[in-house]
């Protein structure tokens, strides 16, 4: 089974220039966890996940404050104070920013001639969830996740199980 029979071709992607918040936005509309980022020809950037929309979500501040009277030599002093954010607040900080700022540039693909067991083998050893599909001139032609993958051979399972029979 090649990877082209099992893949998604309709394909969600997200260009490198919206915001983060559009993004986020798009992601669960769609119900989807991750998906390419391309340009406007449809050659692929890079991938953005939840993981990394949440990856620059920081939600500790560090703040420094001035303790007087001083103990050090030079009559002054600081302390660092590190405190929570609410998610919120600290979404609110990255929600402007471009994909292109926190996308996953070096993104591991897969042409949709090769063989399902290589895909497998792939998102495995790289533990990702999905390997965006491209041809030979690097545009994105579809996408494959474990779910894609998991279908497919249950379907090819079950016609083989009726073949049989």
């Amino acid at each position: 089974m090649k990877v082209k029979d099992v893949m998604t071709k309709e394909v969600v992607t997200i260009a490198p220039e919206d915001t983060l918040l559009e993004a986020s936005l798009k992601m669960s509309q769609k119900k989807i966890s991750g998906a390419p980022v391309v340009n406007e020809d449809n050659l692929l950037l890079g991938m953005l996940s939840e993981a990394d929309i949440l990856g620059s979500i920081k939600t500790t501040v560090k703040t420094m404050q001035l303790i007087y009277p001083s103990l050090s030599s030079l009559g002054v002093s600081f302390k660092e104070n590190v405190s929570e954010k609410e998610a919120i607040e600290a979404y609110r900080d990255v929600e402007k920013m471009k994909v292109s700022e926190i996308m996953t540039k070096d993104v591991f693909t897969i042409d949709p001639d090769e063989e399902l067991r290589n895909a497998i083998k792939k998102m495995v050893k790289n533990k990702i969830n999905r390997l965006p599909v491209i041809d030979a001139n690097g545009k994105l032609v579809g996408i494959i996740t474990r779910g894609d993958i998991l279908r497919g051979i249950a379907e090819e399972s079950k016609n083989n199980s009726s073949q049989a029979g």
